[in-house]
């Protein structure tokens, strides 16, 4: 795969494996090229067995340390762990937007938000209350903005409260990986945990 990277013009500034599915590795590939995408992807899946789920052009690199890094924050912080964790989703696992939403009877209330997030005016949670992280597909509540976005991955952990989640959205690709939704997982119920010990009972996870 390096060969025809490199055959195609491009460079490899850093290869990560980020997991495995069906006995095969799944890399994580950053490459400084002006090379057009689909040329590039060409290229590389001319290689036997090597499929491209997604190409994500950027001004970043991402950095794997990143997850570790933001709980890290969290900790450290000692209080606001939730907002923190919204914010910082974005460069942690490169979601395109998150929001901790919670249900209440005159509808849904967004407590916490960042990056682009799409309309939320026609939201509905119907899906509340959860128990465990889930993939969320698309359905009559999402609001018309998230439904035609085709390529919208929509990720829900639930929060200490019941009737509150967090969402995560991403457009563009790649697919969250199950690793992903693990790391995502681990750092909500870290916020929890650094809310609940800051005196603040509205933690992001059970």
């Amino acid at each position: 795969m390096a060969s025809a990277i490199g055959r195609a013009g491009a460079n490899i500034v850093s290869l990560d494996v980020v997991g495995i599915a069906d006995g095969m590795a799944i890399d994580d590939v950053t490459v400084q090229s002006d090379v057009p995408a689909d040329i590039l992807r060409r290229a590389v899946e001319e290689v036997p067995s090597v499929v491209v789920e997604a190409i994500r052009e950027t001004d970043t690199f991402r950095d794997p340390t990143a997850p570790l890094g933001l709980a890290s924050e969290m900790v450290a912080a000692g209080s606001g762990a939730v907002p923190m964790l919204v914010n910082g989703l974005i460069d942690a696992l490169w979601v395109s937007w998150a929001m901790v939403v919670a249900a209440s009877i005159t509808g849904p209330q967004v407590l916490h938000a960042s990056g682009d997030v799409p309309g939320i005016d026609e939201l509905e949670t119907p899906w509340l209350p959860i128990e465990d992280l889930r993939r969320l597909t698309r359905a009559p509540w999402m609001p018309a903005a998230w439904r035609d976005q085709h390529d919208l991955e929509v990720v829900a952990a639930p929060l200490s409260q019941r009737n509150t989640a967090l969402l995560v959205g991403r457009t563009e690709g790649p697919r969250f990986l199950d690793s992903e939704l693990t790391q995502l997982q681990r750092l909500a119920r870290i916020a929890v945990k650094v809310e609940v010990m800051a005196g603040n009972g509205n933690g992001a996870a059970r």
